[in-house]
């Protein structure tokens, strides 16, 4: 062996010594590595329950009861938490029936309030596969938690029972003092909620929100339904995007499925369980051809990188983007007009800077709780979503923008274009001139983008709305003239040149509102669906016409707004193309 290559083996053996050093920081909780010797800090285990054994001080779980099986000085750590699970088969209310609490430093609220089964990934009522992973099991006839839990003053973990049953159960909560309180510690968290709502093609849902300093470290979920599109597969079910929103940023993450949030794909295949995530259970007609009703728990911890904020965190499930398997027309026939009730389930694990607690969705009473399955007249109502408040925008418009000398804008060139103000544009490739329209040639690549209008017309500006929540703006700030019978007048069309066939039918058509805003509030003068036509033709163009009498001689501003819509879709090839934005006298 030459020098150099032994100087190379030295420092790399130095390095590596260095990692594992930094790696094993005794003051941090983490897995270290097992030969490492450590300095010796109290350790111990607290049993709690099973007093038929030893230790006959034990309170046992009586029905409509609260136990505490550990109340532990700090500063340490809670390395994990087991519950035998033999006994929550005998009836279908104890695995939602027993609900986990666990309380730091003395805090009135808990930060963790949820039904056993749920808490340990364990989905639609304590049915799924026995599996092991990092930090969640359920292992033969219990279960185990080995997500770390640091308190600095105090923790108290109790079990609640609802039910009217005897738990004939044990728990042991194994735990460690810590030589110091890091400031970097965070208090683990845990909630859980339910909701029950009709799953279509307007459907967005958020599960979670929450104010404050922390990470978001994973969340286990369970679903059923019976009805029939959805029972096939779950394949509706599947297709929503989960949206991870930090400290005000919508959609700083955007899994555009939810098999892909949870690391899968292609849907709900068969029950598998790994280090990070599992289905642990799933039942469909795919799997089972005489199921009658579809089942799914399944869950993700995120502890390759948890996601950070500083101020806020909040997670979704949006189906109104869908496009490919769920076309809308098809959804909404096949579930019918009263159809497609869903059963969702859900616990999020996160960990927070501080003791306090958290406000939990309070628990519906136990008879509901129990059911794997609630039916539509128990559910709550069809979400209902309010329209973008777009009032603000229109306000610092009219304070901002200079007044237009010109009334007409022909629009016919592109410093016509500059002329008008727009905002909301799908980022990328909208707003954008065109000086004559093109034929062109859809391809499912395209995916409605970058269209044409039809043809007949020169000097077009095309516009696109940014998202279902952000609908494109156009804005002309003008003085309506002193004249008899003053008209905006609008040159509008869709892009013909989309796909065709059934499954595309109103695809290509677009939402247009047209407002007048006279410095103090916005009045509406239309709103209206536009087609583009079945074929590229100059008379698709929509020629719209609006008297402003009421306004000769005052200054106001022009508002036209795009937001996605339609007949059958809600977000797909929702451009509108002007021509003509004008004020006219005759």
């Amino acid at each position: 062996m030459n020098r150099s290559t032994i100087r190379s083996g030295c420092i790399m053996f130095a390095f590596a010594a260095i990692v594992l050093i930094a790696f094993t920081g005794c003051d941090h909780p983490g897995a270290d590595e097992p030969f490492l010797i450590k300095k010796k800090h109290e350790q111990g285990l607290s049993s709690g329950l099973w007093y038929y054994d030893e230790e006959r001080g034990l309170s046992p779980m009586l029905g409509h009861s609260t136990v505490t099986i550990a109340d532990l000085k700090g500063p340490g750590i809670v390395r994990m938490l087991h519950m035998s699970q033999l006994s929550m088969t005998a009836s279908k209310e104890l695995p939602r029936g027993i609900v986990i609490e666990i309380y730091y430093d003395d805090a009135l609220k808990p930060a963790v309030q949820v039904p056993a089964a749920d808490f340990f990934g364990d989905g639609g009522q304590g049915k799924g596969i026995y599996y092991s992973s990092t930090y969640l099991e359920k292992v033969p006839e219990a279960y185990n938690c080995y997500i770390p839990m640091p308190f600095k003053k105090r923790i108290q973990i109790r079990l609640r029972n609802d039910t009217e049953l005897y738990y004939a159960g044990y728990s042991g909560v194994e735990w460690e003092k810590l030589p110091a309180w890091n400031k970097e510690f965070g208090y683990f968290y845990a909630t859980f909620t339910r909701k029950s709502f009709r799953l279509q093609p307007e459907t967005k849902v958020t599960f979670f929100s929450v104010t404050g300093t922390g990470h978001f470290f994973g969340r286990q979920m369970s679903v059923a339904t019976r009805t029939p599109l959805y029972t096939e597969n779950l394949g509706w079910v599947m297709e929503g995007n989960n949206y991870f929103s930090v400290d005000g940023k919508e959609k700083a993450f955007n899994y555009l499925g939810t098999e892909d949030a949870f690391t899968f794909s292609h849907g709900f295949v068969r029950p598998w369980v790994g280090r990070h995530g599992g289905i642990t259970h799933v039942v469909h007609k795919g799997l089972q051809p005489g199921a009658d009703t579809a089942e799914l728990s399944i869950f993700r911890i995120h502890d390759q990188m948890p996601v950070r904020f500083e101020k806020s965190f909040s997670w979704t499930i949006n189906w109104q983007y869908e496009t490919m398997f769920a076309w809308p027309q098809n959804w909404r026939k096949q579930i019918g007009s009263n159809g497609g009730w869903v059963d969702f389930a859900a616990v999020t694990y996160w960990y927070m800077n501080s003791p306090e607690g958290y406000d939990h969705e309070p628990l519906a009473p136990l008879a509901e709780r129990s059911e794997n399955l609630l039916s539509p007249d128990t559910r709550s109502p069809v979400f209902t979503f309010p329209e973008p408040d777009i009032e603000p925008a229109i306000r610092d418009a009219f304070r901002s923008m200079n007044v237009d000398p010109n009334p007409v804008n022909p629009i016919s060139s592109e410093k016509d274009m500059k002329r008008i103000r727009i905002i909301g544009a799908y980022p990328g490739t909208h707003p954008f001139f065109i000086d004559q329209p093109h034929p062109i040639t859809w391809k499912p690549a395209d995916n409605g983008h970058i269209g044409q209008p039809n043809p007949g017309r020169y000097g077009i500006v095309a516009v696109h709305p940014a998202s279902l929540e952000t609908p494109c703006l156009l804005f002309r700030k003008v003085k309506i003239p002193a004249v008899d019978k003053p008209v905006l007048h609008l040159v509008v069309s869709g892009d013909p040149y989309g796909p065709r066939g059934p499954r595309w039918e109103g695809e290509d058509d677009f939402v247009i509102r047209v407002g007048i805003f006279d410095g103090r509030s916005t009045a509406w003068l239309d709103r209206q669906i536009l087609d583009p036509g079945d074929k590229p033709d100059v008379k698709n163009w929509h020629l719209l016409d609006y008297e402003l009498s009421a306004y000769k001689g005052k200054t106001i501003l022009i508002v036209v707004e795009i937001p996605a819509g339609g007949k059958n879709n809600q977000w797909f090839n929702e451009e509108a193309f002007f021509d003509e934005i004008s004020v006219i006298t005759n």
